[in-house]
């Protein structure tokens, strides 16, 4: 994880747009980190800051006068011992609160509305009011409910839907009930950070809604990795193994390699080899966005003992990750439910305690890692 020099050690104090935190080395800053951070991120951040610093210009009274209750006024709170101690929101708590706060803005800003995609940043509808200032808020909820059936792949419930994006909208969105004709809705609708909020509470719900881990499992085929067809992989980093059926291993990072090693050297795994695409072994789950993804343990290792174990490595860990472990875990589980022969297992190996621990064995290995097991 990269944290610049200067990133504090508390999690009270406002922080820099330049200094945040990026899924990369420190070193790579400065060449990387607009690639690495979603595109609208640091510029939404930075309008932000700047409202901040500027009194919250635009705000309504009402909104102005709560954020600097909240983050502008000292609250004391009163210990046990009798002292008293200053309470602090913290800076992301701040940050998120003030970004979805409802605000003015000028009538040359209300009459183009301009939607982009919460991801890439794209632009994905515009809205342009007449000169009269007419706002048809219906085309805008519209597009809301045609881009969630679109993207879950939904065929009907469109009325249905565009009645709870209204409802949503004109009563739970903001930080209060707002009027639905106003051009000035449909230019706040028209923020990432509302945009993104609408988007992703719709799509939670309406997983939570319809996807069911239900039935029972059967064994309906093998996979046999000698019979993986030829394939191309990306140059890289590789070793060539012995114990492999595969004549490399690829790492998708020095971490890895350095695990493909460690195997290849272990006395007591027969043979393993690395998951690659070509294989075909996947697991699907539930993100933590809600939707459905494919998820490929790192390594397959067949021990001494004749067991089965998948092995995921981590140089960091994501929010995905104790999502995968789980459904990895009900995999395991149901084979070993529904077959008594091979017992299959996994493990979760993380970089940092890899490195601090140094097993000698797999079987030392399997004892010590038992994250996502107990």
């Amino acid at each position: 994880m990269a944290l610049h020099p200067g990133f504090p050690g508390s999690p009270h104090p406002i922080l820099d747009s330049a200094m945040r935190w990026f899924p990369a080395d420190e070193a790579l800053r400065a060449t990387s980190m607009d690639k690495l951070t979603p595109p609208l991120v640091p510029q939404l951040r930075r309008k932000v800051k700047e409202w901040r610093d500027g009194g919250y210009v635009g705000a309504t009274e009402t909104s102005r006068c709560l954020l600097n209750w909240w983050f502008n006024t000292p609250h004391l709170l009163p210990q046990a011992d009798g002292t008293m101690v200053e309470f602090q929101y913290y800076f992301a708590q701040r940050e998120a609160l003030e970004t979805i706060v409802y605000h003015q803005f000028t009538e040359e800003e209300q009459r183009e509305i301009v939607f982009k995609d919460i991801s890439t940043g794209e632009v994905t509808h515009t809205t342009i009011l007449d000169t009269a200032g007419v706002a048809d808020y219906r085309r805008v909820i519209g597009y809301f409910a045609q881009t969630m059936m679109k993207d879950l792949r939904l065929v009907s419930g469109y009325d249905v839907l565009y009645g709870k994006v209204k409802a949503f909208v004109q009563t739970e969105l903001f930080d209060r009930a707002v009027d639905m004709e106003h051009p000035n809705t449909l230019r706040n609708l028209s923020e990432l950070a509302a945009t993104k909020t609408l988007m992703e509470s719709f799509k939670r719900a309406i997983n939570a809604l319809t996807i069911r881990d239900k039935g029972d499992a059967e064994i309906r085929d093998f996979i046999r990795l000698r019979q993986t067809r030829p394939f191309v992989e990306k140059d890289q980093s590789y070793i060539v193994p012995k114990k492999s059926v595969f004549n490399r291993i690829i790492g998708d990072s020095g971490f890895e390699l350095e695990f493909a090693r460690f195997l290849e050297n272990c006395d007591d795994v027969v043979s393993f080899a690395k998951n690659y695409r070509a294989v075909n072994f996947k697991l699907d789950y539930v993100n933590a966005d809600g939707g459905i993804s494919n998820y490929y343990p790192d390594f397959v290792v067949k021990a001494a003992d004749g067991g089965i174990i998948f092995v995921e490595t981590k140089g960091r860990e994501d929010l995905d990750v104790p999502l995968k472990m789980h459904r990895l875990r009900q995999w395991c589980d149901d084979v070993n439910r529904v077959q008594p022969d091979v017992v299959h297992d996994f493990v979760y190996v993380d970089e940092e305690g890899f490195k601090k621990y140094g097993p000698r064995s797999f079987g030392r290995l399997l004892d010590s890692f038992r994250e996502y097991k107990d």
